[in-house]
């Protein structure tokens, strides 16, 4: 943002000082004024009588009284009509609600616009500007000749409102037989007709009259109206707020505030001081209702509602307007005082309603209106701003650099106007972005990243050898894709063909593709692997157009005769590629045998035989068994008999069975601890049991585990709660096979 000079800054703070006054007089109502010069509104009488329409103006600096408008006449400082002040618009009861509206010339401090228009009865709707000249009449102001009463257009609802901008004004009006809103742009040029259109997002139309109010900051527009006949005929009233952009006059995003009503007359509203509350005055219901705009959502803004304060009969509630005090003046029909709402920025209840705080000089009463606030340019937006940004964009791609959105022009560096400036190399490029306000000149630093991804040049590969593609790249964000579907950083090639990659890096993406080729030229195949008879040869020979062979056997001959089983290979040499083949080659049946004689304890099972490598046929006596194993339970000879290409093969083995001693095996130590591993206690027992006895005491002689299920271990728990650590006893009773018992004692320490 530019630095401005002392100077400008003395002239900033003395408009800061005396820009305030030009709305301390409130003339109003029958013949109602207000002065608000001293610091508290004093009350005096005005000329007025104005049912809704009415306008004052004040000396920007001093607060005096300069002159105020029905709509129809314009009276000066003494309360007498200007000369030429009569007849500046047509409603002659001064019936228009927000029906008039002063606003300062842009660029001459002495004049002023007075915009009238007509009431709802008068089918027209026409719009009327004058230009009053505060240098005539001895310095009293009148009317400036061939300036009165010149039209700006028709069909409008009544109600209309100035917002301030760097340089000028927009005045805000609407349709009444369309959804549109109008904005007129008001500057040191003038009075652009070409008004600026933007449409209303609910289906109400022809609307009867409406309250248009800018917040503080001019960013939002708060629109209030009713007698709204929608498709379906019935009588609406509705509360909306709208973004205002003040570069361009452009009104949108309307959202209803509250639903629309049939039973509610929303007159008029007011935002507060800061901006976070708006207040709704319903004529119909005689009561002040409180939005919180500071609400997180609409549904919470709607559901803020509060009814601030509700008249009784006999009282009307009309007109809500922002007092030069911060504080709401409301206007009650009829009555000789009006009421106020201060501490505006506070939720209900923090906000205080005032009845009757004003009252209003003898003779006068409040009518249903309270004159407009007159607003100045506001020399405060005027700006110059530089910003600068790094940018970057891709290798092959194209970047979009752009204006600030809504400028009036674009200015780029090679002179270019339009918003958007495509960019395909790197470099400095910049934008100055001009409003009626504001200028912006943005500087854009280009960058370009380029992947360097290389996967290699188109090659040629050897049958059976393999091609590592290397895609990797810098970057925990990078990813890759390859032809078949796989993001490893890089692929083995074993065939020919076309193979790509796409890579993406950041916001960047690159492609690579290479071909491969095949040299099959050294290819051969020795054969399957095969089985051989015992006494069997098998002659395996190098082909013939092998530029150099090796085999694995050392020998320089073109064959080799196979008398023995292993593995044999051969590598050659041909056409630039060299291939390397093996076979394995085994011999059947050359030692037959199905398993040795054994001995074993009673109840005990024994597998034997023996599986050939061809395809075979067996069969076992004495069991007739016909498979390759066969499991001994009784004592005999078992005998193999096998059937195959290679020859009959016979074998036979003796089992027998004994009685043997039933030893226990059992730790010395286990930690119940519940990790997996050795978490129970018990024995583990070779043999066949009869009957199984297992008990566990303490070092008291306390049984703590106790059993006759062979298969069941002790937790290291004893009615259900862990056990301490130490060493506990154990004693073993097993009854053998054989119709004798066996003792067994011994100790196991418990740890955790």
């Amino acid at each position: 943002m530019r630095k401005l000079p002392v100077t400008v800054i003395l002239i900033f703070l003395h408009i800061t000082a005396f820009a305030q006054r030009q709305n301390n007089n409130w003339c109003f109502g029958n013949g109602a004024a207000i002065d608000f010069n001293s610091g508290s509104p004093a009350s005096y009488k005005s000329s007025v009588n104005a049912f809704e329409a009415c306008a004052t103006v004040s000396d920007r600096q001093s607060g005096a009284l300069l002159f105020y408008t029905d709509g129809v006449r314009i009276w000066n400082s003494q309360h007498n009509v200007m000369p030429n002040g009569n007849a500046i618009g047509n409603d002659i009861f001064s019936s228009a609600m927000r029906g008039v509206a002063i606003v300062p010339v842009t660029n001459d401090s002495n004049k002023y616009y007075v915009f009238a228009m007509d009431p709802e009865d008068i089918s027209e709707g026409a719009l009327f500007y004058s230009v009053v000249d505060m240098k005539l009449n001895g310095g009293l102001g009148d009317v400036v000749s061939g300036k009165k009463k010149i039209k700006l257009g028709k069909d409008f609802v009544e109600g209309m409102a100035a917002v301030p901008t760097c340089d000028g004004h927009w005045l805000l009006l609407s349709s009444k037989v369309k959804n549109e809103f109008y904005a007129y742009r008001i500057s040191g040029s003038g009075i652009d007709t070409n008004a600026v259109i933007s449409q209303m997002p609910y289906p109400y139309v022809a609307h009867t009259l409406a309250c248009i109010k800018a917040s503080p900051d001019e960013k939002k527009i708060l629109y209030t109206e009713y007698t709204s006949l929608p498709f379906s005929g019935s009588t609406y009233s509705i509360i909306t707020w709208h973004d205002f952009d003040e570069k361009t006059g452009v009104i949108s995003n309307g959202q209803l505030l509250d639903a629309a009503s049939t039973v509610a007359n929303y007159y008029s509203g007011e935002f507060s001081e800061d901006g976070t509350k708006v207040y709704i005055s319903d004529l119909r219901n005689r009561e002040v209702l409180q939005y919180d705009l500071s609400q997180p959502s609409l549904a919470a803004i709607t559901a803020s509602r509060k009814t601030v304060y509700k008249a009784g009969s006999g009282k009307s509630i009309s007109l809500l307007q922002m007092g030069p005090d911060n504080n709401i003046y409301v206007a009650n029909n009829g009555l000789t005082a009006i009421d106020r709402i201060s501490n505006t920025n506070a939720a209900f209840p923090g906000c205080v309603y005032a009845t009757g705080i004003v009252t209003l000089a003898p003779g006068t009463s409040s009518r249903q209106s309270l004159p407009p606030a007159v607003t100045y340019p506001e020399v405060k937006s005027l700006d110059t701003v530089y910003t600068t940004s790094d940018r970057t964009f891709c290798y092959g791609d194209t970047l979009h650099l752009q204006g600030l959105p809504g400028a009036l022009k674009y200015l780029w560096q090679d002179n270019s106007t339009q918003n958007v400036y495509k960019v395909d190399r790197k470099g400095t490029y910049w934008v100055t972005s001009s409003f009626s306000c504001l200028e912006q000149t943005d500087t854009y630093n280009v960058s370009m990243t380029t992947l360097p991804l290389y996967i290699g040049k188109d090659t040629t590969i050897c049958y059976g050898d393999k091609l590592l593609l290397k895609a990797g790249l810098s970057g925990d964000s990078t990813t890759y894709l390859w032809q078949d579907g796989t993001t490893a950083d890089s692929l083995t090639v074993i065939r020919d063909g076309m193979y790509y990659v796409t890579v993406h890096s950041g916001a960047c993406l690159a492609s690579d593709t290479i071909s491969v080729s095949l040299n099959t030229k050294a290819f051969f195949n020795l054969g399957e692997d095969t089985i051989l008879c015992t006494g069997d040869e098998y002659i395996l020979t190098a082909p013939d157009d092998a530029d150099t062979f090796m085999w694995s056997t050392t020998s320089l001959d073109s064959f080799i005769t196979i008398k023995e089983k292993g593995t044999y290979s051969l590598k050659i040499e041909r056409g630039g590629c060299s291939f390397k083949d093996s076979i394995d080659v085994k011999y059947a049946e050359s030692s037959f045998n199905i398993g040795k004689d054994s001995t074993l304890c009673n109840g005990e099972e024994y597998t034997i035989g023996m599986g050939s490598i061809l395809n075979s046929q067996y069969y076992w006596s004495p069991t007739g068994t016909m498979d390759s194993l066969v499991t001994a339970t009784e004592p005999g000879i078992y005998a193999l008999t096998v059937q195959n290409r290679c020859g009959t093969f016979h074998d036979t083995a003796l089992v027998d069975f004994k009685v043997c001693d039933c030893n226990p095996i059992t730790p010395t130590a286990f930690t119940p601890n519940n990790d997996g591993l050795n978490d129970k206690f018990g024995p583990i027992l070779k043999c066949k049991t009869a009957t199984f006895n297992f008990i566990i005491v303490n070092r008291f002689g306390e049984v703590v585990f106790k059993t006759n299920q062979l298969h069941d271990r002790w937790d290291g728990s004893y009615k259900g709660q862990p056990c301490d650590v130490g060493t506990y006893y154990f004693m073993i009773k097993v009854h053998n096979t054989s119709d004798t018992d066996e003792f067994f004692k011994g100790d196991v320490v418990l740890m955790r």
